[in-house]
């Protein structure tokens, strides 16, 4: 985790040579920024120098902690959805072994599916537990068709075969049962040639799902397969094979391609480029492969794709991306350190060097912008609703919006692990605690 460098003077000066390193990125401009050459003032507007935003306060005190009698315990990895916390847990020190929703408010547990444990309602399904890659619980919010919503899982079917059963379950959020079962993966007495098929990644924005399938052994990319499943409804939409999952966002599936797929091993860290799918279909809609060898996704927001190339080893300048064409609109500074977005409409990074300096991007305004003040200390660790929180370890974190201006007054120590409108959850690593407040 990047901490943040010591201030000094300047600041201000610094904006304006990010501003117009950014303007001139798109044209082909110089902006070299050497010592003794002019620098072209910013246009108005590329400085956000108010508060935009009304602050979302944070209650004094917490409802309900992990010490709560009958709260899951080590609890790492959170959502929230109305009046209810999903939340995976497990021993001390352990794999995570519990799915549970409990009442934000209180903490209570309303149910809970345990590992390898039977689903209610699932034809022998099992819940598979969440992969050490998944972000966390992926919720689909069904009102608007079926008046429920619920927790997307990944299903196990297991009779002591050498290929276990795979799929995927929509867990209903107020009971825990299943509301659909898509089975991906038929269980069988044998193998393939690269030994068994497992589930090894799975993303969802709440309206498609992408499980990533591989085999267990000697595979390369091309032994991938994306199989995509509409959150919904359970339907199976595509497959497409020989592409490695990045991300699902507004309507696209962003992956990584590789020059040559069939030679290119699983573990390789460094080689492909970003390649865009549509969410419906599966088509290829743009690549980078003609722009950018070997490329990596930095941030995804409102239809924006942030991505940086990667050149001997080292991460060049974030180009900013319309997600939906490929075409770039606009770029960052070589120094961009973290950049976070909860695939809403703000993208928000940080600079670090030569001075601290916050820049976001706004999905309705597609230019890097920014902010007036200096960025608080910590690490940004969510952006939601226009608002950008500062975590830090053993210290309160910061909420501010594009300006930089603080919201709200110090948050409660922790890491932000889940926020809405009426709940937070704030996470105490590296113990597994965590608490939850109340906001608004």
């Amino acid at each position: 985790m990047r901490l943040r460098a010591v201030r000094s003077a300047g600041v201000l000066a610094w904006s304006v040579a990010v501003l117009a390193w950014s303007a001139t990125a798109c044209t082909g401009g110089g902006g070299s920024g050497r010592s003794g050459e002019p620098r072209a003032t910013p246009p108005p507007g590329q400085v956000v120098a108010k508060a935009e935003v009304p602050p979302l306060p944070f209650g004094a005190t917490p409802l309900w902690s992990d010490k709560t009698k009958g709260a899951p315990p080590y609890a790492d990895r959170f959502a929230v959805h109305g009046d209810g916390v999903v939340a995976i847990s497990g021993p001390k020190g352990g794999e995570a072994d519990r799915l549970s929703v409990l009442d934000a408010a209180t903490g209570k547990v309303r149910w809970s599916a345990g590992r390898w444990k039977p689903l209610r309602g699932g034809h022998g399904d099992q819940w598979d537990g969440l992969d050490p890659f998944d972000t966390g619980p992926q919720v689909v919010d069904r009102a608007g068709d079926h008046g429920d919503w619920g927790v997307l899982v990944t299903t196990l079917q297991n009779h002591d075969s050498n290929q276990k059963g795979y799929g995927l379950a929509l867990l209903s959020g107020k009971d825990g049962s299943v509301l659909w079962r898509r089975p991906l993966v038929a269980e069988k007495k044998s193998t393939g040639h690269h030994g068994y098929v497992y589930p090894n990644l799975l993303l969802s924005d709440g309206k498609l799902a992408v499980m990533s399938l591989r085999p267990s052994s000697g595979a390369t990319v091309a032994d991938l397969r994306l199989i995509a499943v509409d959150t919904r409804t359970g339907k199976r939409l595509w497959t497409r094979t020989g592409i490695q999952l990045t991300d699902v966002a507004a309507g696209s599936v962003i992956a990584t391609e590789s020059q040559a797929p069939a030679s290119t091993s699983l573990d390789s860290t460094v080689s492909g480029t970003v390649t865009v799918l549509d969410a419906a279909t599966g088509h290829t809609r743009w690549s980078l492969r003609d722009r950018m060898t070997t490329a990596r996704v930095a941030a995804v927001a409102g239809g924006l794709l942030l991505v940086r190339e990667v050149q001997g080893g080292t991460l060049k300048a974030p180009a900013l991306l319309d997600l939906a064409t490929g075409t770039q609109l606009d770029r960052m500074p070589d120094q961009t350190g973290n950049c976070t977005s909860d695939h809403g409409d703000l993208i928000a990074c940080d600079v670090l060097f030569p001075e601290p300096r916050l820049l976001t991007v706004r999905a309705d305004e597609r230019r890097v912008r920014v902010a007036g003040r200096e960025p608080p200390e910590g690490t940004i660790g969510l952006v939601q609703d226009g608002r950008i929180y500062f975590s830090g370890l053993n210290a309160p974190g910061h909420e501010v919006d594009r300006s930089g201006t603080p919201l709200a007054g110090p948050l409660p120590e922790g890491f932000l692990g889940a926020l809405s409108d009426e709940y937070a959850v704030l996470r105490l690593p590296p113990t597994g605690r965590y608490r939850v407040y109340r906001v608004g």
